[in-house]
């Protein structure tokens, strides 16, 4: 199992730095007064790396390259000529992570005196992104019986429906350090965490058809959903420039960095296979099954080689295929932050 920093730790660092000068400011005299509470609103943008979450987007080009390339260059280095490959790729050209985010907030500040203030807030993150990515492959196949009429194959796979997305609800409390910069700006730096609520889902729908110059046709589609959801921790670490607009409204740019991990996730899955043969028919499979999420090894042995890859799952009756091991999903939405945001004295 790897090693991952947590921010349960931060977090409890986050609270004692900030209860002791909220209690001392208090005591200095700093009289509550309404006042004194301002309301801050802001939005922007998170750069984000969820490893575990973004190996899925591996694993499908993995599978791709291991069925549609390495298959029909394996068969090509079998046969020579009597098997010649041409394929191009469809669509987007890669399965895409996840790579960035969007968060939004607000937080209540209470100004203890001119440079501390502690605050209560919450924040939503969203991330989204999705991928269609194919290819075709034109066989000719002219060994064994097809010498004197070489047999055409085409085989199509289009995966038109992945994705990968994540939220989160932070809620925070937090202390902020201000100096004036003379009488229109300032500038602050700022702790805040707190617990964070997850929720992630991915989906993927894989269609592989083949047809010959014949007219038969066979094709199966795969469709897959997952979703989890589990607490976890964040702490974010930040500075923040502000201008003052007029004598109750603040504008402010803010950058920082968030520490943001939830692991154990749990939810629902479901699957469905359709297979069509023009000569027999349709034939149709689903299952359902609710777990936890974990990162599993998929191990399967052909004739052109063994494909091995990571991928994620929270069915765990697929142990038949993911049998060379399972290690722990950890969500990570950490990452650097640039916001930008208004502040309304009450």
């Amino acid at each position: 199992m790897r090693k991952r920093w947590s921010a349960f730790p931060l977090l409890i660092l986050a609270l004692a730095i900030v209860s002791p000068p909220a209690a001392d400011a208090q005591e200095e005299g700093y009289h509550f007064s309404f006042k004194n509470f301002s309301l801050e609103i802001y939005g922007g943008y998170s750069g984000l790396n969820p490893g575990d979450f973004n190996i899925s987007a591996d694993y499908e080009e993995a599978y791709l390259q291991f069925y549609y390339v390495q298959r029909f260059a394996y068969f090509h280095s079998v046969y020579g000529d009597d098997y010649t490959v041409a394929s191009r790729r469809t669509g987007d050209g890669r399965f895409k992570p996840i790579t960035s985010g969007f968060p939004v907030g607000a937080r209540i500040r209470y100004a203890f005196s001119p440079s501390l203030s502690v605050s209560i807030g919450a924040q939503y993150l969203s991330v989204m992104q999705d991928s269609q990515v194919g290819m075709i492959v034109d066989v000719q196949d002219s060994h064994g019986g097809y010498a004197d009429s070489p047999n055409l194959l085409t085989y199509q796979y289009q995966n038109s429906g992945f994705e990968l997305s994540a939220s989160a609800w932070i809620l925070q409390a937090g202390a902020h350090f201000g100096w004036d910069l003379g009488s229109k700006f300032r500038v602050e730096a700022f702790v805040v965490g707190g617990p964070m609520f997850a929720q992630c889902r991915s989906v993927s729908e894989q269609h592989a058809t083949m047809t010959d110059q014949t007219g038969y046709r066979s094709n199966k589609v795969y469709s897959l959903e997952m979703k989890g959801s589990a607490a976890g921790a964040s702490v974010e670490l930040g500075g923040q420039l502000r201008f003052k607009a007029a004598s109750f409204l603040n504008l402010f740019l803010e950058g920082s960095y968030a520490f943001r991990e939830a692991d154990e996730l749990k939810g629902p899955g479901w699957s469905k296979t359709t297979t069509e043969d023009s000569n027999t028919g349709q034939d149709v499979s689903s299952a359902s099954w609710n777990g936890q999420w974990s990162v599993v090894f998929a191990n399967a042995s052909t004739a052109w080689g063994r494909f091995q890859a990571w991928n994620t799952s929270n069915d765990s009756s697929s142990a038949y295929f993911y049998n060379s091991g399972t290690r722990r999903f950890v969500l990570i939405l950490s990452g650097l932050q640039l916001k930008a945001g208004f502040a309304v004295k009450f």
